[in-house]
């Protein structure tokens, strides 16, 4: 560790306080939480969508099957550790060029051809278009896994810029503007079949206003999530906070959270929660304000401003930097690390730990032990 814990145990795992970082936790009396990996344990759903999305996108880019289960926890987790994939449309887009990379010069530039000669039209019409017109290229699920993992720890903090730079020049700009990452639902092939696959045709109608293209099922991969959060310790919260001073900072899509928390959600004021959208409608053409930029977290915080100190509760590598991008802008704020519900619990745990954040814990529900503690030790 590169800085001096307190640790102490409990049911679910070990909870580590950083000793410079008491007298800031002891001033904490606003809680602003992450949603996914954090309210959420979404390790069964995400992870998976993405992987889904990126194998039908594969196919019908080069006629191979590529099972999902390639994708898996490793290459997820390889991608969202740089702290610059927070989104899973930029995962699953990272998938997509990085499979593609694979091919031969001569599959790309066939590939490249047929992508120019698609016209205009829904995603779902585009990418069947060139299913039909394309060559089958070869694909080989055997070396894809480590492929993308180098991929993963040689684009490090560029993102998906980053990514582009890379990997553009050869795979060719007309399967880049085909897919049209960068463009919303009902344009993009990546958002749009993302989610649809994630949320299902029933809750992706609802959200986005308009029937799914490329699916009929009912039900997506966000009926396996489940509620970490214990309303039990809400009151115990407010007590530590001098009230209910509690938000929501993340990059998931309003309607989607709001479908798995369920009642949960009335925790939170609804001027204190920012969503994927909210970030959205702020930027209007300026930069980039979604995570790891502390926009979102700065938002969700002012509602409550003026504030003593607030803490940001999440479970990855972007939301470290999102807490520290904010803490740039305004020092008043502090990090909580959760790890057991991480895709690599262990790993994610020695990586707040090694990045000397101000507390890590099991899950959300241990954040009242952290505060009690430093309450504790610095009246002693």
């Amino acid at each position: 560790m590169q800085a001096e814990y307190s640790e102490f145990s409990s049911r679910e795992g070990d909870c580590y306080v950083r000793e410079t970082s008491l007298g800031a936790l002891k001033e904490v009396d606003v809680v602003v939480f992450d949603c996914d990996g954090v309210l959420l344990d979404v390790r069964d759903s995400y992870s998976g969508a993405v992987a889904e999305t990126a194998s039908i996108i594969l196919e019908a880019l080069t006629g191979t099957r590529i099972e999902p289960s390639v994708f898996d926890d490793d290459v997820f987790f390889a991608f969202k550790k740089t702290g610059q994939f927070n989104g899973d449309w930029t995962v699953t887009y990272a998938y997509v060029l990085g499979a593609l990379s694979t091919l031969t010069d001569g599959e790309l530039s066939s590939l490249a051809a047929s992508a120019g000669k698609v016209g205009e039209g829904s995603p779902s019409e585009r990418l069947s278009e060139l299913s039909r017109i394309r060559s089958p290229s070869g694909l080989h699920a055997k070396c894809l896994k480590t492929k993308l993992i180098e991929l993963a720890e040689s684009v490090g903090a560029g993102g998906v810029g980053g990514l582009e730079v890379l990997l553009i020049p050869r795979i060719g700009t007309e399967v880049r503007d085909l897919l049209r990452f960068r463009d919303g639902v009902g344009v993009s092939v990546i958002s749009t079949l993302f989610e649809e696959v994630f949320g299902g045709a029933g809750l992706f109608e609802e959200t986005f206003g308009f029937p799914a293209q490329f699916i009929e099922e009912k039900l997506g991969h966000i009926e396996k999530e489940k509620v970490v959060l214990n309303a039990s310790i809400i009151p115990v919260l407010e007590e530590q906070l001098g009230g209910r001073r509690l938000g929501i900072a993340s990059g998931s899509l309003r309607n989607s959270a709001w479908h798995a928390l369920g009642g949960l959600v009335e925790l939170f004021p609804r001027d204190a929660q920012v969503w994927h959208e909210d970030v959205d409608s702020a930027q209007a053409g300026k930069e980039n304000l979604h995570k790891p930029n502390g926009y979102p977290l700065l938002r969700a915080a002012g509602f409550y401003s003026p504030y003593k100190r607030c803490v940001y509760v999440g479970d990855t590598m972007a939301d470290l930097l999102t807490a520290r991008s904010a803490g740039e802008r305004d020092p008043k704020f502090c990090f909580v690390g959760v790890y057991a519900t991480a895709t690599q619990p262990m790993v994610t745990k020695e990586m707040f730990l090694s990045s000397g954040v101000d507390a890590v814990v099991p899950t959300v529900n241990h954040l009242p032990l952290v505060l009690d503690y430093a309450r504790r030790r610095t009246r002693d």
